[in-house]
Formats: structure tokens, C-alpha cells, sequence
């Protein structure tokens, strides 16, 4: 099979294989059937790793973007970037129109290594996300192999949700912070414009 055709994205193919695999460790699946068949139990565990990842993608960003928009960046923003928001008191929409509009800054602001860092950013944060829902599994696994009560599965698997949400929303600071730079630079150049003057732009924060 020529894999080099296949356009898989990574943020859905890596976690699908992580969860594909943890449900069949974890309720011990006969895959004796197709232990002959290479070529067919490939195909068969990329193609459900994919279906799975993409699923999983999809309710990862349903579970964590849309409750880290509404409560924890918020918070980190102000914490880690508050100089950098450039509004005295912002409201939660004013962060989240904010976040917005430096991140389309840091992709479109001419200068290739800042946009290509942003997307890398970005990309990071769309992993980090997209392990929400194998690492709850593996949580509820691990809890149904050593018996845990029910309470204590529950507990563990929110704790775990929790921990992610925050390490998103701080993944979330670190993309702002290098989409400010390209937000920077487009400021510099329109400045230089005004001013007739052809200096090169100094160096980004």
C-alpha cells in the first residue's frame, strides 16, 4: 500500500491510534482472524485509528475549546499577557476578538519564520487537545482494571479533563504571544509607510 498518497492529518491519526489501541488492550479484542492478513489488518487499524482520531478530534474541540473560551483563557490571558491585550479592563469577547485578530496578525504578517512558528504553535495546542479523549479513556480503563470505585474513576477522569484544560488554555498564551510579534510587525511597517521612511523594521517583542 503506497502510504505517501494518503493525506492524514496528524492531529487525527496520532490520538486515533492511541485510542484504537487502548480499546483493544483494554477489552482484550481477538484480532486472531486477521493475524494472517498484514496488508488487510494495516489498512483495517489506520482506516478505524483515523474514523476513531477523527471523532475524537471533533469532541475534544466540542469539550475544551469551547469551555476554555468561555472561562480559563480568560484568566490566563490576563495573567500572562494582560500589557499585551492593549485594553484597560477587558470583558471575556473582548480576550477572545482579541486572541482572534493577533493570531490572523501572526499568520499574515509577511515575515515567514513568525508564521511558521505560529502554525507550529497552533498545531501543538490542536495535539495537546485532540489527547482529551484518550487520556480520559485510558483513565477509565486503568479504573475498571484495578477495580476503582465508581466515585474515584469519575474523580480521576475529571481531574484529568481539568489539567489538560489548563495546559490548552497556557498552550493558548504561548501561540498570542508569538502572533503578537507578527501583529507588531505589521504595525511597524504601516508606521514606516505613513513616514515615508525605508528603515527596516526594529526588533519584535
Amino acid at each position: 500500500m503506497n502510504w505517501e498518497k494518503l493525506d492524514l492529518h496528524v492531529e487525527n491519526l496520532i490520538p486515533g491510534v492511541v485510542l484504537l489501541a487502548e480499546i483493544l488492550i483494554g477489552w482484550q479484542t481477538d484480532l486472531g482472524a486477521l493475524a494472517n492478513h498484514d496488508a488487510l489488518l494495516a489498512i483495517a487499524f489506520v482506516g478505524a485509528a483515523y474514523m476513531s482520531g477523527a471523532i475524537a478530534n471533533v469532541s475534544s474541540r466540542l469539550l475544551l475549546d469551547v469551555v476554555c473560551r468561555k472561562t480559563v483563557r480568560f484568566y490566563f490571558m490576563r495573567l500572562f499577557l494582560d500589557h499585551r491585550i492593549g485594553i484597560q479592563n477587558p470583558s471575556r469577547q473582548d480576550v477572545n476578538l482579541r486572541y482572534s485578530a493577533v493570531i490572523t496578525a501572526g499568520l499574515s504578517c509577511g515575515n515567514e519564520r513568525i508564521s511558521i512558528e505560529v502554525a507550529k504553535r497552533r498545531q501543538t495546542g490542536r495535539i495537546l487537545r485532540s489527547s482529551l479523549i484518550p487520556i480520559v479513556l485510558f483513565v477509565v480503563i486503568l479504573g475498571t482494571r484495578q477495580h476503582w470505585y465508581l466515585v474515584w474513576t469519575v474523580f480521576a477522569a475529571t481531574a484529568a479533563y481539568a489539567g489538560l484544560l489548563l495546559l490548552y488554555a497556557y498552550a493558548e498564551v504561548i501561540v498570542f504571544q508569538e502572533g503578537y510579534r507578527g501583529e507588531s510587525l505589521i504595525k511597524q511597517i504601516e508606521k514606516m509607510a505613513e513616514t515615508g521612511s525605508p528603515a527596516t523594521p526594529k526588533g519584535i517583542p
